[in-house]
């Protein structure tokens, strides 16, 4: 528990001391208007959101809060697994909480406000509920209304499903108990349900046609990154340790109708790793963290096998060990002194490329509405009883806006991309005509007003710069569009033969 405890005030002192990420935002924004589903998600990350924000404010360590007592409640109930799992193992607990910690992904992500967080700790607690137990009526309602909340938090929630369908059908009662699994599972996925079906089903439409741009199926490309992103989130050592755990529960799984931890730690672990290995395998958009929470079964049940290892290799186990200690330590110290500081960037080479660096958005939000307030005033002074909008052309910009804007200007995001701003009650805006919009451009999505918009005419205004150690990390060019006629680009990214001529 004092692991958990440190881990908990170490992650809220680091989210205190650094802005939101541009995925923050844009999920913040969805609190902002609660609905049971979003075009990326379901409601849960909106949900803990605005838990955190209604009782202390629209600030950053506030906005993750939520999440960082998530983590800690994932580390708690994964000790309590793993220490039914591996009866009479000394350090069976402490064994799973440090697996978890040794992944960099967890580490790292366990502290920020996303969906993954919410999705590991319905995990743990199907484990907690079902490992090696009996499953009645009652508990497979449980299991299947947790089963239901992932999906409500991730559609990759669906991958818990083959396990408690599974403990299900093999149950005493097996009709009763698989009706009130299926039931849980339908009540616990209900809001996103109802939500999709009210909008055309539009987040399955968004996954599985619209934010593919290019064609699915496997590539070198695609293998590069699922075996390069599992190395880096999992880290080598530990991802070679758990794998190896699971072909060592695969030989001891017992009957399929039997109740056997090791056969319920592979059942909720594979569908989740090899269903995320394949999307990641097939789907150029796929992204190398999906198969996050398939790892935590395996790191729950590290104290099953541990003492077998120890007996055939003590010397080789306790070198191993010690690697990936140091090796996940190394790794979150560079990336925390990184972002909270600026040695990094002092000593990058000069090939070195700023909008590469994610920890660059976590910088400079409040100096660029600042200057957006600046030009607002001065355009309200020129141009009295004008509505004024204010304009970015991606959805992360248009939340980093509406976050750092803390009430002071509205935020609208006209642009031919899909996403939730598009939802909305009033759309992204694109349908305003006559109003005029300040439009920031930020230069990771360097389209001028003049490539996306129609306007009846076009002032810049005075550019913002974030520097970080002298260097410029960021440049945000004001621009005004003065009569606002709708979009010009249709397509997203702009096609190069509508870009704007500087």
């Amino acid at each position: 528990m004092a692991l958990i405890a440190v881990q908990t005030v170490g992650r809220t002192l680091v989210a205190a001391h650094t802005g939101l990420g541009d995925v923050e935002a844009y999920y913040w924004t969805w609190s902002q208007a609660l609905a049971g589903g979003y075009l990326d998600h379901g409601p849960v990350v909106a949900v803990l959101i605005r838990a955190g924000t209604a009782l202390g404010g629209d600030r950053a360590w506030i906005v993750r809060l939520p999440f960082i007592l998530c983590s800690a409640a994932t580390l708690a109930v994964a000790a309590v697994v793993a220490r039914r799992m591996a009866s009479g193992v000394a350090g069976a607990s402490l064994l799973a909480c440090g697996a978890v910690l040794a992944m960099p992904m967890f580490t790292l992500a366990g502290g920020a406000a996303n969906p993954d967080v919410p999705l590991g700790l319905w995990t743990v607690l199907l484990l907690a509920l079902l490992v090696g137990r009996p499953l009645g009526v009652r508990r497979a309602m449980c299991a299947g209304l947790l089963v239901g909340l992932a999906i409500s938090t991730k559609l990759l929630g669906l991958l818990l499903a083959p396990w408690v369908l599974r403990r299900a059908w093999i149950a005493a009662r097996r009709w009763p108990t698989l009706a009130a699994t299926v039931s849980g599972m339908l009540l616990g996925a209900l809001p996103p349900l109802v939500w999709n079906a009210t909008h055309g089903w539009v987040s399955l439409r968004y996954h599985f046609v619209l934010r593919h741009s290019r064609p699915a199926g496997p590539s070198w490309e695609n293998a590069a990154k699922l075996i390069a992103g599992q190395l880096g989130y999992v880290s080598p050592f530990v991802l070679v340790a758990l794998l190896l755990l699971a072909v060592a529960l695969w030989r001891e799984r017992a009957s399929v109708e039997a109740i056997d931890p090791a056969a319920d730690v592979l059942w909720a672990a594979l569908p989740a790793l090899i269903g995320g290995w394949a999307l990641i395998l097939l789907i150029p958009s796929a992204e190398p963290h999906w198969p996050a929470f398939g790892y935590l079964p395996l790191a729950c049940a590290l104290g099953r096998v541990w003492p077998q290892w120890h007996a055939a290799r003590p010397r080789a186990l306790r070198r191993w060990t010690g690697a990936a200690l140091a090796w996940s330590a190394l790794i979150a110290l560079v990336l925390h002194l990184h972002v909270l500081t600026d040695l990094g960037v002092r000593t990058m080479p000069s090939a070195y490329v700023a909008r590469y660096d994610l920890s660059n958005e976590l910088r400079g939000w409040p100096a660029v509405a600042e200057a957006v307030a600046v030009a607002l005033r001065r355009g309200s002074a020129a141009r009295p009883g004008r509505t004024v909008l204010v304009a970015g052309c991606h959805y992360t910009s248009c939340a980093q806006l509406r976050f750092a804007a803390t009430g002071r200007f509205p935020v609208v995001c006209p642009s031919p991309r899909l996403d939730q701003f598009d939802l909305a009650g009033d759309g992204d805006g694109s349908r305003r005509r006559g109003v005029d919009l300040l439009y920031v451009e930020d230069e990771r999505f360097p389209y001028p007003a003049a490539t996306l918009y129609r306007c009846a005419g076009i002032v810049a205004e005075d550019a913002v710069e974030i520097r970080r150690a002298g260097r410029k990390v960021r440049r945000f060019a004001l621009q005004w569009c003065l009569g606002f006629a709708g979009l010009k680009a249709q397509h997203w990214p702009p096609r190069p033969d509508t870009l704007a001529v500087r």
